[in-house]
């Protein structure tokens, strides 16, 4: 096949004061329009002139050179001017009448202080000329000569995981590159054959410049990367509420670095069908952010985005498989290479969300779902037996609805007989001892008399051997007290062995919980638990697929997610990723130096078409990588495209867990708290911290740790402490609306006799019929109420004769 020579274009930008490639920002029309499309300007002349002008402040003694590039033009001339900052006059520094890349010195013009920049078109009506860019410098543009210095040029674009490179190897002769070319500097290349227009392919920095010298040969060879190589410079601390995903990506490149996100007038930031509710990041790497932003980004019902620099420099955010590639591949494809690989097939996915599940689940169950027994407490869970037990025989255990700081009662522990210490132990049934390598860890409230406690107060761990560790802390007489303890295996040196143990102690197997109050010699009085749980064990799920492991062999993948928050949404996760890497994924490496760009640019992300009849492929490919290598001597071209298809993440799986997400996690840590993990990067107790809100009885939340307070509430919703019910009364700024609270659940006061005491408060009122009395009760929606019609026979003795139906109205206390 023949094709004509390759043609490579290389533009070094040193000593750079202003690159404008665009014409997008701050440039004034004047007698004319003028049109961009991101990358050229057009400017048509409406009478006989049209100008341009740019607020541009420098001192052209040092930043002399103005360098224009003018690729099209139908008018008489044009003129590239400047405006003298102390009088305000233009001054003309060079006119022409044709097009290329013009340099001028600007200094011979005028050597000050300039305040503008502008160019000028004249002719007739409807000419026009088009410009590429306007540059100003303190060094002239470098420009090696293709077919004499040029010997090798790489040009590699990536996607998402990877940014653009260049690799650039020129002759060096005569040093007439030594000290000419600098890190830093801006780099441009063109490439094509020489029969189609040359195509600008990247925009970047030299990082590199390397001289290779030898007795016959010196060379200077270039290196660098595209202008996403800012997004590996910053960090983030942010904080989005409700935001949509587009908007944070648009907020983080607006504030964050100097890149564009808009070509002409289109956005290159898509939108997408994603918002966040919640996203909080801490001193985390930009490029990471928006990886995570665009792996979990939703469009028209399937997840993922792609992003990419562009050949100008800019920044595209996009649905991925939604571009399609303008260059036919028909006919051009020299050498295939056709894998389908298993490397990336998991075939059982264990996904850990965060480290905030708790047992029992409502934090409060173990002191609040009591029966009383005898002498005890009885917690049921599943059938099984667990309970509080007075182990001394002078101690009482009960429940107690009067002093409580969660929920409707805790456990009280009294004693009327003057005694060293009193106890109250809870006990996990028999077949279920208590795994705290998995909930790391242990919280309680508790409250005492003047009495007990007033020495301290234990709390003792004891597993099923009898082997016992013990903590020891004080408390103030009438205050709930809130305690929390590290436990488990990597916290065991915290906690004190006790001194009759015989073997290590077994966190795994925890049988009681021991609450020992001790007095200042002999003593009586009472103490109260309260809010009682362990916490921090990561929410899991785990899923499998049997056809693949029969035909893959079983392939596992452990994931940390800090913005799961359910086992449910674990286990959504698991489905969405089991289903995306069970199958093998498809790659092809295509190779051409045949490839003639009439039709546009091969770029990744966009989806071209294969045909390889002989490997029985016709299907359509997303490009992930584009490789444009220029070998001089050979007069070749080669153009390697890496391409990809991988099954589609469907948002139908995943709509509950992604499209509004809670949070999104900035550091992948290790499952705290669970079985078999070991500690490093990503063990330990590590993970999110504890995310309950506890609103009280006394709403004492100033007391409670920031990890329990109101921490995930937005700022402008966060309550004050002890102050923030007054906000919800009516002509509050967070008044309830009576319609927010119908199905809430409130108990009703029930009284014998106005003015006599109430009987009780509870949420349901029931109504016995008795002896000649008939009720009637009906619901009435409309007036919000339940109506009970009394009506009461004579019958014999004790009857009411000639009895009149009776209303009850019921009021809500």
């Amino acid at each position: 096949m023949s094709v004509a020579i390759p043609v490579a274009r290389v533009e070094v930008l040193r000593g750079l004061w202003l690159n404008d490639d665009d014409f997008q920002d701050d440039w004034i029309v004047a007698e004319g329009t003028m049109t961009t499309d991101g990358e050229n300007a057009t400017l048509t002349i409406s009478i006989d002139t049209v100008s341009i002008s740019k607020p541009c402040n420098f001192n052209s003694a040092v930043h002399k050179y103005g360098i224009i590039n003018c690729v099209a033009v139908s008018a008489s001339q044009w003129q590239f001017k400047v405006r003298r900052a102390s009088d305000q006059t233009w001054v003309t520094v060079a006119t022409f009448t044709d097009t290329g890349t013009k340099t001028v010195d600007i200094s011979q013009a005028y050597s000050g202080q300039v305040d503008m920049i502008g160019i000028s078109v004249s002719g007739t009506a409807g000419q026009s000329a088009q410009f590429d860019y306007v540059i100003i410098a303190s060094q002239t543009l470098l420009v090696p000569t293709n077919d004499k210095d040029v010997l090798d040029m790489r040009v590699h674009l990536g996607l998402v995981d990877e940014i653009g490179s260049f690799e650039l190897t020129m002759q060096n002769f005569d040093a007439g590159y030594t000290g000419q070319v600098a890190v830093g500097n801006w780099i441009k290349i063109w490439a094509n054959r020489a029969d189609a227009s040359l195509l600008k392919l990247f925009t970047g920095r030299v990082e590199e410049v390397e001289f290779d010298a030898s007795s016959t040969e010196n060379y200077v060879i270039l290196r660098g990367r595209d202008r996403g190589e800012e997004l590996f410079r910053r960090t983030v601390t942010r904080t989005y509420a409700n935001a949509k995903a587009e908007a944070v990506v648009k907020d983080l490149i607006d504030n964050l670095t100097t890149l564009k996100h808009v070509r002409g007038t289109a956005e290159l930031v898509e939108n997408s069908d994603t918002t966040y509710t919640q996203l909080e990041y801490e001193n985390t790497p930009l490029f990471d952010i928006l990886k995570d932003i665009a792996e979990s980004t939703a469009k028209d019902g399937v997840v993922g985005f792609d992003f990419r620099m562009a050949w100008d420099g800019k920044f595209e955010f996009f649905k991925r498989n939604s571009k399609t590639s303008p260059v036919s591949l028909t006919d051009r494809i020299e050498v295939a290479e056709y894998r389908k690989d298993i490397h990336r097939i998991r075939n059982k996915i264990t996904v850990y969300g965060a480290a905030e599940k708790a047992n029992p689940s409502n934090r409060d169950a173990w002191t609040e779902d009591l029966t009383v027994g005898s002498g005890q407490l009885i917690y049921y869970e599943n059938g099984e037996l667990y309970g509080w037990w007075e182990p001394v025989g002078f101690c009482s255990v009960a429940k107690d609805s009067s002093t409580r700081i969660v929920g409707s009662y805790s456990v009280r522990l009294s004693t009327t007989q003057a005694v060293a210490s009193s106890v109250v132990d809870w006990y996990f049934a028999t077949g279920h001892l208590f795994d705290a390598n998995k909930y790391p860890s242990l919280t309680f409230q508790l409250r005492r008399e003047n009495a007990p406690g007033e020495v301290g107060v234990k709390i003792e761990l004891m597993d099923s051997s009898g082997q016992k560790v013990r903590r020891i802390f004080r408390t103030e007489p009438e205050k709930w007290d809130l305690q929390s303890f590290s436990v488990g295996e990597k916290q065991d040196s915290d906690w004190t062995h006790d001194e009759f143990n015989t073997k290590a102690f077994n966190w795994a197997e925890i049988r009681r919980v021991r609450f020992e109050a001790y007095f200042n010699g002999n003593g009586s009085g009472s103490f109260w638990v309260d809010n009682f749980f362990f916490n921090s064990k990561r929410w899991e799920n785990t899923q499998e697929d049997s056809v693949s492991q029969q035909a893959y062999g079983l392939r596992e993948l452990v994931e940390v997610d800090e913005e799961l928050h359910s086992d449910n949404e674990c286990s959504l996760r698991a489905q969405a990723v089991l289903s995306y890497l069970k199958d093998p994924a498809e790659y092809i490496t295509l190779r051409s130096d045949a490839l003639v760009l009439t039709d546009g640019r091969l770029v990744p992300g966009d989806v071209v078409h294969v045909s390889l009849p002989n490997e029985n492929i016709d299907a359509d490919y997303r490009i992930l990588t584009v490789e444009y290598s220029l070998i001089g001597k050979e007069q070749t071209l080669e153009i390697t495209l890496e391409l990809g298809k991988e099954p589609s993440q469907l948002v139908t799986v995943m709509s509950d867990l992604r499209s509004k997400t809670e949070s999104l996690a900035r550091n992948k840590a290790g499952p705290a708290g669970v079985a078999g993990s070991s500690g490093g990067s990503g063990g330990g107790s590590g993970g999110a911290p504890v995310t309950a809100t506890y609103i009280t009885v006394n709403d004492e939340t100033a007391s409670l740790p920031n990890s329990l307070r109101h921490v995930n509430i937005a700022e402008v919703e966060k309550h004050t402490p002890k102050l923030h019910k007054d906000s919800h009364k009516t002509g509050g700024v967070d008044a309830f609306a009576a319609s927010d609270l119908l199905d809430a659940v409130a108990r009703v006061k029930v009284r014998k006799n106005s003015g006599a005491p109430d009987v009780g408060a509870r949420q349901r009122l029931n109504l016995i019929e008795g002896t000649n009395v008939t009720l009637t009760v009906a619901d009435d929606p409309i007036d919000e109420e339940v109506d009970v019609t009394i009506a009461v026979s004579s019958g014999g003795s004790g009857g009411v004769p000639n009895a009149a139906d009776v209303w009850i109205q019921m009021v809500r206390a």
